[in-house]
């Protein structure tokens, strides 16, 4: 066999070579949305059924908790409750601090023939300050206590805060401990459980593709700082200590246990480049736990619950252009055997 009929052959098998290959999975830069105003499909939240589809739901976070320890063998808890509560109709309405919207990045891979998703971490999910409106209203940040390091006990002071939260602690029937807290500068995260390379993403309806979020994916607090201003109380003879300071909750991986369905709605844009519309929603509903130590250790235990909803203008590689790159190999492959001839 010639050197040249050899080349061809070697670039007709490359070419099979790259038809066969699977194609890769391409990380995609999504644009989390705030409101939702993008994508009219996106789930509509709403506080009660009449009021569904009012808005659309962008990037949410509902907070919810609770904080345990024991003092003295005396074993005292306390839950979240809203420092500022939700109030009003649901257009117009006080969303209550226990609830954040968000924007930021949200990556993901997807796989150019769009059968599979997975997450690979990096995400900046960034929680917006509390401003006592929904966000389609707008409006200026509402300062919630206690201030950033948790100030000063009788003077707690009070800063914009992401998650404004209100503590009651219980020993017994007793009240340990009350005051308030304040979550700032929240940055979540979205990763794959661990074990689990990626989520099948299911037959399209309409366009939407759905994948399984539990057991699948989880979401964790890259970074946030968890400011509190406890005053303590007497219980059965037993003094309990007043509790201010911050903690930083930072890395903490949680566990998802919700068993919503996320989604992937694809809109064709130029299907000849294969240029494509992504709308991607995550539900989560998970749990983190973090201990903050001191004079009296407390264990803080937080739910959170919403979802991201993000778009991406993409445009995936297809099989063929690995293919046409064999092809190219042809040519030039020939030119370098004529040179080498000639030489």
């Amino acid at each position: 066999m010639t050197f040249k009929r050899v080349l061809v052959l070697g670039a007709v098998i490359a070419v099979a070579i790259a038809y066969a290959a699977p194609a890769q999975a391409v990380v995609i830069n999504f644009t989390v949305d705030t409101i939702g105003s993008a994508d009219p499909s996106l789930t509509p939240i709403a506080p009660s059924a009449a009021n569904i589809g009012k808005y659309n739901a962008g990037s949410f976070v509902a907070l919810s908790g609770s904080v345990s320890g024991s003092l003295s063998g005396l074993g005292f808890s306390g839950t979240f409750s809203a420092q500022k509560a939700a109030s009003g109709a649901w257009s117009t309405g006080n969303p209550g601090s226990l609830v954040s919207y968000y924007g930021g990045t949200l990556l993901a891979d997807v796989d150019p023939a769009k059968t599979a998703i997975s997450f690979p971490g990096g995400s900046t999910l960034d929680a917006g300050v509390y401003t006592g409106t929904y966000p389609v209203k707008g409006g200026p940040a509402v300062p919630l206590t206690p201030q950033p390091g948790g100030g000063i006990i009788g003077t707690p002071g009070s800063a914009p805060a992401d998650y404004g939260v209100s503590l009651k602690i219980t020993a017994v029937i007793f009240t340990a401990a009350s005051g308030t807290a304040a979550m700032r500068d929240a940055i979540l995260d979205v990763v794959q459980h661990l074990g689990v390379p990626n989520q099948a993403l299911g037959a399209p309806v309409a366009g939407v593709q759905t994948f399984t979020v539990k057991n699948n994916i989880d979401p964790k607090i890259a970074s946030s700082n968890f400011d509190y201003n406890l005053k303590g109380a007497v219980v059965l003879g037993n003094t309990v200590p007043d509790l201010v300071g911050t903690s930083p909750i930072s890395n903490v991986q949680g566990t998802e246990t919700g068993a919503q369905l996320g989604s992937l709605k694809t809109v064709v844009v130029d299907s000849v480049r294969q240029i494509y519309q992504f709308y991607l929603t995550v539900p989560t509903t998970s749990t983190t736990t973090q201990s903050i130590t001191g004079d009296t250790p407390v264990t803080i235990t937080v739910t959170t619950t919403g979802q991201m909803a993000a778009q991406a203008l993409v445009q995936l590689p297809e099989p063929a252009t690995l293919a046409l790159a064999g092809f190219a190999a042809v040519p030039l492959g020939l030119m370098a055997w004529r040179r080498r001839k000639r030489a």
